[in-house]
């Protein structure tokens, strides 16, 4: 066992169960099933607490599991939603480091766990269906937050319209 500096300076403050929903849609059971997820995500801009920079998220979770190539037989849903809350001392950035760097930062890691409590919560709850544990894929938070970005300024661009 090793002792060092890998430990990661980001520290959970909170964490929240917001919600969680197993429905059977259609009790038969395919060999394979395919899923479609759809996720939300609900930010707050980084905040500071006396040397804390503090970052929140509400993260939200669909997972659709199908009959494989067809979308339109549903045989369970899962909805979950999680909040986090996270923190990071200045003094774990090198002085001068950019406010909007240090945001994205916070951003990332606020969404990379929040993901990692859904992806716990998914894998119970299913765990204890008839369709067994099921375990969802990891996600690439930093292209989850750039879609959601180009989503947020094309919105803008069409309320200036």
């Amino acid at each position: 066992m090793k002792t060092g500096a890998w430990l990661s300076p980001v520290r959970i403050i909170n964490t929240e169960l917001l919600g969680i929903r197993l429905e059977i849609v259609n009790g038969n059971l395919f060999a394979n099933t395919e899923l479609t997820i759809t996720i939300g995500l609900q930010m707050e801009r980084p905040e500071k607490q006396d040397d804390l920079n503090l970052g929140k998220c509400a993260l939200e979770f669909k997972g659709v599991w199908h009959e494989p190539g067809n979308s339109e037989s549903v045989c369970f849903v899962v909805d979950c939603k999680v909040g986090m809350t996270i923190g990071i001392q200045d003094s774990s950035f090198e002085k001068g480091y950019p406010a909007d760097r240090i945001g994205r930062y916070i951003d990332t890691n606020a969404v990379s766990l929040a993901y990692g409590q859904i992806r716990s919560h998914v894998e119970y709850i299913t765990s204890q269906s008839p369709f067994g544990r099921q375990i969802i894929p990891a996600i690439d938070p930093i292209s989850l937050l750039n879609s959601l970005a180009v989503d947020e300024s094309q919105s803008s661009d069409d309320q200036r319209d």
